[in-house]
């Protein structure tokens, strides 16, 4: 048996969910915001769930997000499949309307949601580049990163259409 896919996550989630729509809306997110940030390394294992009823689980937030794209010798396609490719460079309006139908969703809220989602992205980031730069981060590595994840960002609204 092979890893699991966003198939196999969106099946949990529609049958052991307490809010099957919003969860899957949440890892649709998380898939979209990786490849708006260059991170390549999005696996299942990144992916959790936490009971709030015996029977009932949550999509856990996310966590172990990198910017993957900042180091040329890392891999650079996707650890798990998302809209029929593991390639950043192909995901398109069809493969969109693929990872809409992998999600259960529609295609008009598939690119509503990555619409939000890159822009959030493009507007979170100065402000995290200034926190981990008081934090005590380098500011050539930041200025990298910055730099990796408003390509990456870009380039998917302009494939995406958004």
């Amino acid at each position: 048996m092979g890893a699991p896919t966003f198939q196999d996550l969106v099946a949990v989630l529609q049958r052991w969910s307490a809010d099957p729509l919003a969860d899957r809306e949440s890892l649709f997110r998380w898939a979209v915001a990786n490849a708006a940030m260059g991170n390549y390394d999005g696996h299942a294992k990144n992916v959790s769930f936490v009971y709030v009823a015996p029977d009932q689980v949550r999509l856990a937030p996310a966590y172990d997000v990198v910017v993957t794209a900042v180091n040329e010798h890392l891999d650079r396609t996707f650890a798990l499949s998302f809209g029929g490719t593991t390639l950043p460079q192909a995901l398109d309006q069809t493969s969109l309307a693929a990872a809409a139908r992998e999600f259960r969703l529609s295609r008009d809220r598939a690119t509503e949601l990555a619409a939000d989602v890159v822009t959030r992205v493009g507007n979170a980031l100065p402000h995290a580049v200034d926190e981990v730069l008081a934090d005590g981060g380098e500011q050539q590595m930041l200025d990298r990163c910055e730099r990796a994840v408003r390509r990456a960002a870009r380039e998917l609204s302009r494939r995406l259409g958004l």
